[in-house]
């Protein structure tokens, strides 16, 4: 194990590194509840075969932004951040495995430097990805879910209700899903980091997950957390089609039946909407947090994934003009 810091615009970014450098990189990025501590059920399965780093992005852990300045928690810089880590590692090229928040990172670095980026992996996240175009109507998910003008810690009846009815109005729109994959509502699939059944049978786990959210001191001073909202729905993201104009490669999106901060059926709607060489899995029973509440699910599948051999059961239209609505003449024809 070996950590690490770089200087970049407005902050120190830290990391660690764990096994063989000469073995292909996976880059983790973690979601707002952790640091580059997060992995620990996960990076212990890879790194014989993976030479994996693990960040924290900036404000987070022991990534320290300048002067306590909440503005240099900047998303434009994100993506730099995780090139300007490899370029310190030498690595030229890795896999991007991001939680949540930590799309952001991802999704920058994919759209800015397309040739570093070998696999996009979104857990439990869709950050990153402004709305762009939908079938029909268009498709709100930034504003049903992060509204940069709400306190991003005051979860209301109305939250819940808009998620809700904007997830039973996205199903409407993929055809291709399964008749027995039901949409969870109002706090069952709450907005927590993890499922609250998780801190019923695991209770130590769920308060070492906590232990480890209070890590993020800086983070927690400068109100980081309170502004999530506007950090994820910020004018530097980017549409699907805009992303795919410069990002060729793979994109997996993971998710979880119980998530309710970033729901299963807008993860499954932006794989959509990447068109070909995107895929999606479902893990049941978990929340937000998937990669630690089910690591004996999540890793091997995580695996199946880095080393490109997870074949999607559900055929999605093959592009995104066909999801955004194709000739009707030839609809008709058909």
């Amino acid at each position: 194990m070996g950590p690490g810091f770089v200087r970049r615009p407005g902050a120190v970014i830290h990391y660690l590194t764990f096994g063989n450098k000469v073995k292909p990189c996976v880059l983790f990025v973690h979601g707002g509840g952790q640091n580059n501590s997060a992995w620990w059920r996960t990076i212990p399965n890879l790194m014989g075969e993976f030479f994996c780093i693990s960040m924290s992005m900036r404000s987070w852990g022991n990534s320290l932004v300048d002067d306590d300045d909440v503005a240099n928690v900047d998303p434009s810089l994100m993506g730099g951040d995780a090139l300007a880590v490899m370029d310190a590692e030498g690595v030229s090229s890795a896999q991007f495995v991001c939680q949540s928040t930590g799309g952001i990172v991802a999704v920058r670095a994919a759209f800015e430097s397309p040739e570093r980026v070998e696999r996009l992996i979104m857990s439990n996240s869709i950050a990153g990805f402004s709305d762009g175009p939908g079938p029909g109507a268009d498709v709100a998910i930034l504003s049903a879910l992060w509204d940069p003008t709400e306190n991003a810690s005051a979860v209301s009846a109305e939250f819940y209700a808009r998620r809700d009815a904007l997830a039973k109005e996205i199903t409407k729109s993929m055809p291709w899903l399964p008749h027995e994959r039901l949409s969870v509502e109002g706090a069952g699939r709450a907005v927590t980091p993890y499922h609250s059944a998780f801190k019923a049978y695991e209770p130590a786990l769920a308060h070492l997950y906590d232990t480890m959210m209070l890590q993020n001191v800086q983070a927690l001073r400068i109100g980081t957390f309170k502004k999530s909202n506007s950090l994820i729905n910020n004018p530097v993201m980017v549409t699907p089609s805009e992303f795919r104009s410069k990002y060729k490669g793979p994109v997996h999106f993971i998710s979880s039946t119980y998530d309710g901060s970033m729901p299963w059926e807008f993860a499954e709607y932006r794989a959509a909407q990447m068109g070909d060489n995107a895929t999606f899995h479902l893990f049941e029973g978990v929340g937000h947090a998937s990669y630690y509440e089910a690591p004996d699910m999540y890793n091997p599948h995580l695996v199946d994934v880095l080393r490109g051999n997870y074949m999607d059961p559900i055929v999605r239209f093959g592009s995104l003009e066909m999801l955004l609505g194709g000739d009707d003449d030839e609809d008709d024809a058909a």
